[in-house]
């Protein structure tokens, strides 16, 4: 999501288990301009997070990055580029989630 009228304005990552018109409806109740979707991909709640941590120099609140640098790259790649938004994610190196995955090797 993004405000409409604002090209270069912050735009929302999420993941819904909902439509995503009935979660735009939600969000537009507590924003105080349009907001409109840019794109719209199957995805899972992992997703949200590796692109969340992908993201976070973009962070501007919550779920709100600037649209700038590989931001702005994996929206153009699904929308101008009809790019698969699963072959993107799997090629990107994203760190993995603290405390998850294989314990740290140790020296003995």
């Amino acid at each position: 999501m993004q405000a409409e009228n604002t090209p270069d304005g912050p735009v929302k990552i999420g993941y819904t288990s909902r439509r995503v018109r009935r979660r735009l409806s939600e969000a537009q109740t507590y924003a105080h301009q349009k907001l409109a979707i840019l794109a719209d991909v199957s995805g899972t709640l992992d997703d949200e997070a590796k692109l969340h941590r992908l993201f976070k120099d973009y962070l501007v609140r919550g779920e709100w990055y600037r649209y700038e640098g590989i931001v702005r790259e994996l929206i153009l790649h699904i929308t101008l580029d009809e790019g698969s938004f699963r072959s993107w994610v799997d090629g990107q190196d994203i760190p993995p989630v603290p405390g998850r995955g294989s314990p740290p090797l140790r020296d003995t």
